[in-house]
């Protein structure tokens, strides 16, 4: 009877070892390309969006006082849902431009440039207080 529980113990902590292994292994990371060839993260077609249709950005006073830029898509009806469109490391909100365009007919749509982030980037990423 112990002998079996422990050899029912052994293959559970091997089949619990192995799943995380098995993940890892089937999803490694792609090798990145030499970025002097070109053959990299691609972002020109995202640059070359046309901007000139995106609302120029309404400076909402944070509790710091910095002033955090945000776009307003839609007519702001209050019936309709709110959508925060927040942008990923190295972007801001202007990448959401025809996307939240679209969704302005369904919802109010405000499209955030992250402090350090945007057109006036002032210092990137810092914040005085966790909180």
């Amino acid at each position: 009877m112990l002998m079996t529980l422990l050899k029912l113990l052994a293959v559970s902590l091997v089949i619990t070892a192995l799943i995380p292994f098995g993940l890892i292994a089937s999803q490694w990371p792609m090798k990145m390309k030499d970025v002097q060839s070109g053959e990299t993260l691609n972002f020109e077609a995202a640059m070359a969006a046309n901007l000139t249709t995106a609302p120029k950005p309404v400076m909402i006073a944070m509790r710091d006082g910095w002033q955090m830029p945000v776009r307003k898509y839609g007519a702001q009806d209050v019936s309709k849902p709110v959508l925060i469109l927040v942008h990923g490391s190295g972007w801001n909100g202007l990448q959401f431009n025809g996307m939240a365009q679209t969704l302005a007919q369904d919802a109010n749509v405000l499209a955030v440039d992250l402090r350090g982030h945007g057109a006036t980037p002032e210092r990137r990423g810092d914040v005085d207080y966790i909180g």
